[in-house]
């Protein structure tokens, strides 16, 4: 086998790993009540082009972000002020987290920098503030 043979077969490979485990990804968030029938139709009609998948992920993360400091504020705002500052060092060190695990995703790696990258990196946003959004709901639920 030769070295673009192997190349061939290696993005191949790691397409169908990535667009299966993103499907079952999608999947699992359209379970979540979190994200918006906007964004799933933006996504269908994306027509797979990189750029209006990209604005569909930008303009359901700006909203996601406004719904999650609406829900830390809430809780934030409820607490007594020792727990205040608590919930605060948790969700910076939330920040921190997330910025790292979608700097690091595995994925990025498989695409070496590519076009799709942007993509990857994005959707672990959108995963990670719908997770926080979803975390912090059951944390008020229980009051926290």
């Amino acid at each position: 086998m030769s070295m673009s043979d192997y190349i061939s077969w290696k993005w191949i490979f790691a397409f169908s790993i990535f667009f299966f485990s993103q499907e079952g990804t999608r999947a699992q968030l359209r379970d979540k009540s979190v994200i918006s029938a906007d964004y799933e139709q933006c996504i269908d009609r994306s027509g797979g082009i990189t750029s209006n998948i990209l604005n569909c992920l930008g303009v359901e993360n700006k909203r996601l972000d406004v719904v999650l400091n609406k829900t830390y504020l809430d809780i934030y705002h409820s607490l007594p002020k020792n727990n205040g500052n608590s919930l605060e060092r948790e969700q910076k060190a939330w920040n921190k987290k997330t910025r790292r695990r979608c700097e690091q995703d595995p994925y990025m790696a498989m695409f070496e920098g590519g076009s799709y990258t942007t993509i990857i990196y994005s959707e672990c946003f959108l995963e990670q503030r719908v997770a926080r959004i979803e975390w912090l709901k059951a944390r008020r639920a229980e009051r926290y």
